[in-house]
Order: structure tokens, then sequence, then C-alpha cells
């Protein structure tokens, strides 16, 4: 906890049993194996930055009484440390932590299982390595400081100061993100609905920011629909990675709720089983009801899904959501890194889903039906990767190349930017160094 040195042990009291659900009178706090005494300070019971002070419930023999204050426990006393921050008696914390599920609950993982194993070198090295970590903090405080205090103008010492000041800033507003919007910390689960497709169910991603409603070739088989897979529509679909494009089927009966829609759904030969795209969000004029979770179809009657909860979702989706890194206080989930080797989206879904944005960008995707006059649909052959021109502005290539990216990410993403080099640029970054083509 964050307090101040001049708060009363009192005042730690009372905001403890907010947290602990242990009352103020029941509270026996314990530092360097000695009782803090309610009436004085902080700073005058000795308890400075990064100590530890444990907190546990008196027991009946410990409670004061209007004759004679019981000594507290045994087991609470001996917790004075070596120079090195090793206790002199890590035995009785060991028993402690063991007959008190309250300290025991408070260690850390690996601290719990030195405990139960009654472990002392890995207990004593925690303690020693809490010491070590307390006294270099003080000693670079310290130089800071004297650093300040010999030359106040001094560049190196203000630079200092001024990122502490900032890491100061940065904390607070971790502290005050995390007491008035706890929420924004945990994992956003995406949106998905019940669908029917030809007496298949499915568990569709609704996403609006992709402009086709799309499904993998093997939902489709599975659904029995590619039978009426348009082969003329086939191309590439490409945006942050790309995705072959089998064909389009026109209209297919989609069972929302309890009721039939038409829609047309582009097939793609890898990607999510099936996401309700913008093109069909328009058309049937959703209402994305994040309030009342659910997903509303302006027809007659009106249709309602209920966006699914996380155990509900997909099993490949509920296994890279458990995968991601989390977030937390020291820092954010590592960014991939560039890579010069080809390679696929980092997920079928996003990567259909990022090649569905792009798919009338031009530039961007290739997909074009056949001639009319055509008699019959003819298969369309492999599709091939389209090559920039290398007549471009060569200086705007030379620049972005200079930033890290190679010389062929550099052309096929500015010819897809109609030349803007600021465009160009925030998309490689964006892209992690690659188009994953």
């Amino acid at each position: 906890m964050e307090v101040a040195t001049e708060d009363s042990v009192d005042s730690l009291q009372a905001n403890l049993a907010g947290i602990s659900g242990i009352e103020s009178a029941e509270q026996l706090l314990i530092h360097n194996g000695r009782p803090l005494q309610p009436s004085a300070t902080l700073a005058a019971s000795g308890v400075q930055d990064q100590d530890l002070v444990v907190l546990t419930r008196r027991t009946q023999a410990a409670q004061p009484s209007t004759a004679a204050a019981a000594p507290p426990p045994r087991q609470h006393q001996d917790f004075s440390t070596e120079p090195d921050g090793a206790l002199e008696d890590p035995q009785s914390f060991i028993n402690l932590a063991r007959s008190t599920p309250q300290v025991m609950a408070g260690l850390p993982p690996h601290l719990q299982q030195a405990v139960n194993q009654n472990d002392v070198e890995t207990l004593q090295r925690f303690f020693r390595q809490m010491r070590a970590h307390k006294l270099a903090a003080e000693r670079e405080r310290q130089a800071e400081m004297e650093l300040l205090a010999a030359d106040p103008f001094d560049i190196e010492a203000q630079a200092k100061i001024a990122e502490r000041i900032r890491q100061a800033q940065v904390e607070e507003n971790y502290q005050t993100a995390y007491e008035h919007m706890p929420e924004a910390f945990s994992q956003v689960t995406m949106l998905y609905v019940d669908m029917e497709v030809n007496g298949v169910q499915f568990k569709a991603f609704v996403d609006s920011g992709a402009q086709t409603s799309i499904m993998s070739e093997a939902a489709a088989e599975r659904c029995n629909i590619k039978r009426l897979l348009d082969t003329r529509f086939a191309g590439i679909a490409r945006g942050v990675g790309s995705a072959p494009i089998v064909g389009r089927v026109h209209s297919v009966s989609v069972k929302v709720g309890t009721t039939y829609l038409p829609m047309s759904i582009t097939v793609m030969e890898k990607g999510p089983d099936f996401l309700f795209g913008l093109d069909m969000l328009r058309r049937y004029q959703c209402n994305i009801d994040l309030k009342a979770n659910k997903l509303r179809f302006q027809v007659e009657p009106e249709v309602a899904l209920p966006f699914l909860a996380e155990h509900e979702l997909p099993d490949s989706v509920r296994f890279e959501m458990q995968g991601e890194s989390e977030a937390g206080p020291s820092g954010l989930a590592p960014a991939p890194q560039p890579s010069a080797a080809p390679q696929q989206p980092l997920n079928a879904a996003a990567g259909a889903a990022a090649a569905a944005r792009a798919a009338s960008a031009p530039g961007q995707t290739v997909a074009r039906p056949a001639p009319a006059a055509t008699a019959a649909p003819v298969p369309a052959a492999a599709p091939t990767r389209a090559v920039p021109s290398a007549t471009g502005n060569e200086e705007s290539v030379q620049r972005l190349m200079a930033l890290g990216f190679q010389r062929q990410q550099c052309l096929e993403v500015l010819a897809a930017c109609g030349e803007n080099e600021d465009q160009a640029a925030s998309l490689l970054f964006e892209m992690g160094g690659g188009l994953g083509l």
C-alpha cells in the first residue's frame, strides 16, 4: 500500500479494514517482529519505504483486557533481520505462515511452496533480494539528490529528475485508471452471435470493420453451399496480410433467430468459419447494441441476437485469448518484431478480416469477375503476386528503406497508398515490418 510516513497506524488499520474485512480492533500489525501501536505514526514506528508489514487477526489470547494487555503470541516475535536482510529466525516465519491462512495467501506462489516444503534457503534468498533492492533504490535516490545539490543546472541531473517525475506521473495515472476503470485492464471479448446456414450452426464473428461477409472454404463445404460458388470472383484479398478468394455465393438463406434472411457471402481459402461484415450489417440496418448486449436487425418482426459470452466462443478463439500476453503494471505485451521471412497473419480470423476490410480498396484486392460475354465460368488460375512498378518515387522508397524496411515492401505499400509516403510509413509500422504476403 502507498501511505504517508506521517499517517498513524490507526488510519492504516482503517484502510486495511475495508480491504481485508478484518475490523481494526481485531487487526495485529507486525513490523520487524514487533507489533505496531495504534496511536503511533508510521515514521515513529520505524516503518520505511518498501518495508514488509504483516497483517493478521488477533487471537483471543492477544486481545487486550482491562486488567493488563496480554503479550503477543510467541509466533509473532522473532522476525528481526540480519544486515543483509535475512531473517534471524526464519522458522518462526514459516510457522506463522503455516498457521495463519491470511499470511500464506499474501505470499507469492514460490514462497508458499518454500514454506510448505520448509525451504529456508529460498525464503532467506527472497528477503535478501528485498533488502538489496531497497538499498539499491536508496543509493540511486541519494546519488540523484547529491548530483542535483552539486550543480542544480547540470543537464544530466535535470534529465534524470525529469524522468523520475515522468515515471511518477505515469504510475499515478496507472493507479487512477486501475481504481476508476479497472475494466480497461481486462480482456475484451469479441462480438459473436449464433447463426445457421443451410442447417449448419455457426458462431458468426460480427465485424463492422470488414467490408464484406466472408466464410472459409471448409465451412462452405460443410454447409453444402460451395456448389453455388461463382469462381469468376476469385482473386487475392490484401490488407494486413493476404488471403486467396476462391469465389462468391451471391445469395444464401441464413437463419437469424427464427427469421431467414438472404445474404451474399465471399468464400476465402482460409479464415474464420463465418464473418458477418459491413455489407450485410448495412443491408439490414443492424444496430450493435452494447448496452443490451445484442445485435438488432431492422426487419419485420425485429430480430435481436444476444452476443455470446466468453465461454460460448469458438474453441480456437478462446485458446488464442488464453495464450495472449497480458499487460500489467510493468508494461504492455511485447509487439511483434519485423521479419523479412514470408509469414501468415497471426490468426486466421484476424488475417481474413483484415483482407476483407480491404476488399474494395484500390491496389489492395484483385477480384475481377469474368466478362459478361463469357459462355461459362472459367476456373480462375492460381492467384499470382502483383509486382509493383519500379518507376515509383525513388526518393520515397529510399526514405522508407532508411527506416529499416525492405525495398520490395516499400514499393508494394507505396503503390497501395497511391504514392503517399506518410500513409505508407504508417502502414509499414502498423504491420510490424512486412505485409506477411
